[in-house]
């Protein structure tokens, strides 16, 4: 809480600073571990600019040269690549919702509210990914389950992803980050977003269902 906010480039304004923040492995910090099942990471997000492929969060296998359990990513609001999706290294690629207008799509050089929920385990090779936009349930993603990945010496990245000798990053701010190892009900959802308002993470949860 306060006026203090993560703030990430991607290198156009010629602003050279890092771009991702390492969290460790769950090897590094066991209470990680969550993400081998059910999860959820909520944010408010302020990009500079779209683009396509912006990881916000991934969990990672080689830092320098890519390999991804998965990803969670930003897209640019058009045709196939809609605000938000996930990437499968294991046969799926990128997974996008459809393009969205108005509150369900990112807008540029303001604050978007994100909410993401992972349900299911890794052993069940079933995990559903669901988002919220600024209050708008985008639903459960239908064409494919949530990458079973996972490694407990791998660690988890916000801000940027590599792929060979290209580096992908946020260009933007990123602010009240909130993690659950348990995937919030759509209530709980509408709670941090709030009517735009935002609310303090752990009260949401006591006044929602």
């Amino acid at each position: 809480s306060g006026t203090y906010s993560l703030e990430f480039y991607d290198g156009s304004n010629n602003n050279t600073a890092t771009n991702a923040l390492n969290f460790g492995s769950p090897n590094d910090n066991s209470q990680w571990s969550f993400i081998s099942g059910s999860f959820t990471f909520a944010f408010w997000y302020y990009p500079y600019a779209l683009s396509q492929y912006g990881s916000l969060i991934n969990h990672k296998v080689l830092e320098s040269t890519g390999g991804y359990e998965w990803m969670i990513v930003t897209g640019d609001n058009t045709g196939s690549d809609g605000p938000i999706g996930f990437y499968d290294p294991g046969g799926g690629g990128w997974n996008f919702y459809p393009a969205q207008n108005a509150s369900g799509a990112l807008h540029p050089n303001q604050w978007n509210h994100i909410v993401v929920t992972v349900s299911g385990t890794v052993a069940s090779d079933a995990r559903r990914f669901h988002a919220y936009i600024n209050g708008t349930d985008l639903g459960e993603y239908s064409s494919r389950v949530f990458p079973n990945e996972y490694d407990a010496a791998d660690p988890i990245f916000f801000g940027q992803w590599y792929w060979t000798t290209t580096v992908y990053k946020l260009n933007g701010k990123i602010d009240e980050v909130s993690v659950w190892d348990f995937d919030l009900s759509p209530g709980q959802a509408a709670a941090l977003w709030n009517g735009g308002n935002g609310v303090n993470a752990m009260t949401a949860l006591t006044q929602s269902g």
